[in-house]
């Protein structure tokens, strides 16, 4: 998952939330760690809020912000939980059908949590798994496009290359010391082919 900074105001500062999430988004120890902090019961939002700015030098000014960050984290912490039993249920499904495609397991195993989900009526889990199977959709759309865009230029190269040789050809023949009509004729060969 990528995590653009969000700037605030013209200062250009990133705030300190999103200073915050990007730490946790790029280590996952430090987002252990905060959610261990998060699950100590004598510990105050305060208290969660000085540690925070003692350990990684980040001031969280509200209640909100940390209010704000729990659940980025929560819902970062489930997507990846959905992701590995998706992942298990592929590997699973995988050995249960050898000839399915990646693709196919793939979709099996999204279609199946995302049924999960409708059954149990858990509508975070049915959003974190649609936005599992976007992502991967939107994944393989750019990598086929990235394919197409790649044939297409060798197709250029390929018809560049032959009027190229054509060009040459003809010019060849426009400087020999034939005939018009030999000239003509040479040049509609050259064309035909």
């Amino acid at each position: 998952m990528k995590y653009e900074p969000k700037l605030r105001g013209q200062s250009g500062k990133v705030s300190p939330l999103t200073r915050l999430k990007e730490l946790a988004g790029k280590k996952p120890a430090i987002a252990d760690e905060l959610w261990a902090w998060h699950g100590e019961a004598e510990l105050t939002n305060a208290a969660i809020r000085g540690r925070i700015e003692a350990r990684f030098g980040i001031t969280l000014s509200r209640d909100g912000q940390l209010s704000d960050f729990w659940s980025w984290l929560s819902h970062k912490r489930r997507e990846e939980n959905y992701n590995d039993i998706v992942a298990r249920f592929e590997d699973f499904y995988a050995k249960a059908h050898p000839n399915a495609s990646r693709d196919r397991v793939r979709d099996m195993g999204i279609a199946f949590f995302m049924a999960e989900a409708v059954q149990d009526q858990d509508e975070k889990k049915f959003n974190v798994m649609a936005n599992l199977d976007l992502r991967d959709r939107e994944g393989k759309t750019k990598a086929e496009l990235d394919v197409r865009k790649v044939s297409v230029s060798e197709r250029r190269v390929k018809v560049l290359e032959e009027a190229a040789e054509r060009a040459r050809k003809t010019e060849a023949v426009l400087d020999s010391n034939i005939s018009a009509e030999d000239q003509a004729k040479r040049i509609r060969e050259i064309f035909k082919k």
